[in-house]
């Protein structure tokens, strides 16, 4: 089993979004990958050692470059186990354009680790 965390500002609107789109994604393929959401801004107020709390993920999807830019340095999360969805602040979790955006980028980007896990035969 595979971890990945969608991470947002506060973790309200765009990375349980993107988790829950992901974790379908995921499934429909069979893949071994479990998704989370959470808030980066948070992150040192919600747990008491947030570098641990990270370590069990493998993959971070950010939806702004300071989140990326953040992980990187703060957390020393390597830099290939980041993307950046460019998914801005003002999204609405009930908004059907704003969703399907969303499932737009993150599909595109989920494309290429499902083409990976599928290669080396992980599920």
């Amino acid at each position: 089993m595979e971890y990945h965390l969608c991470l947002c500002a506060k973790g309200i609107d765009r990375s349980p979004t993107a988790a829950e789109v992901a974790r379908k994604i995921f499934l429909e393929k069979g893949l071994d990958i479990e998704t989370s959401s959470d808030g980066f801004d948070d992150l040192d107020k919600k747990y008491e050692n947030p570098r641990e709390y990270l370590k069990k993920f493998v993959r971070f999807y950010v939806m702004e470059e300071y989140m990326r830019k953040g992980l990187i340095s703060k957390y020393d999360i390597p830099n290939g186990d980041v993307v950046c969805l460019n998914i801005p602040d003002d999204y609405r979790r009930n908004n059907p354009k704003d969703k399907s955006d969303l499932e737009n980028i993150l599909e595109t980007v989920l494309r290429a680790e499902i083409a990976f896990h599928l290669s080396f035969g992980k599920k």
